[in-house]
């Protein structure tokens, strides 16, 4: 009895499989279990072949129109891309060719300048030399006589009387004599009396 029941609980599940496979796919004909009766679905598939290629068809001819407009536009970007950076970089090679001149300009007077403020201190040093010899100068008169062509001998002694004329202030000795020798008038020069 328990096979009875067995069997009965698989026939039961197998039917049910198939109704379900039916209710999943309704779709689809079954097959016809009579061999006398007429093939019902060959025209339905010819004519669902037909539609499906002349839907394809269309389909290929509409994708192959969509490309070529695709491609149409790209080609249009291409050009336009092309002539928009053709521009810019003949705009860009002359800012590069006036820049290069501006910068050659810029370094031209930069090492004008250095040359300038290297010439002014040149210039600065050598009036600071000139400076401190005149300074030198006044100090030491032997210097000043001989800056003027005087020689030693023709200096004056440093102690000298009263009827020469001679003034004494803060340990410096200052004649009118001495003044002469060291400035002679050009008279006394054209004279010879110097």
């Amino acid at each position: 009895m328990e096979e009875t029941a067995a069997a009965a609980a698989a026939t039961q599940r197998d039917q049910s499989t198939d109704t379900e496979s039916l209710i999943i796919q309704p779709g689809l004909d079954r097959p016809s279990t009579c061999p006398d009766e007429p093939d019902r679905t060959e025209p339905k598939l010819n004519l669902n072949q037909g539609e499906i290629f002349k839907a394809l068809e269309i389909v290929e001819r509409d994708s192959l129109a969509i490309a070529d407009s695709f491609t149409s536009l790209f080609a249009s970007l291409r050009f336009a891309l092309s002539e928009a950076t053709s521009t810019s970089v003949d705009h860009m090679q002359c800012f590069g060719d006036a820049a290069g001149r501006l910068q050659e300009s810029v370094l031209d007077a930069a090492t004008k300048g250095n040359r300038l403020i290297n010439s002014c201190l040149r210039l600065n040093e050598e009036m600071k030399d000139i400076d401190t010899l005149a300074t030198q100068l006044e100090k030491n008169p032997e210097e000043k006589r001989r800056c003027a062509g005087l020689s030693c001998e023709q200096t004056p002694p440093l102690s000298m009387n009263h009827q020469h004329g001679v003034t004494q202030l803060n340990g410096l000795y200052h004649s009118r004599e001495l003044f002469i020798q060291l400035h002679p008038p050009p008279i006394l020069v054209l004279l010879g009396k110097v």
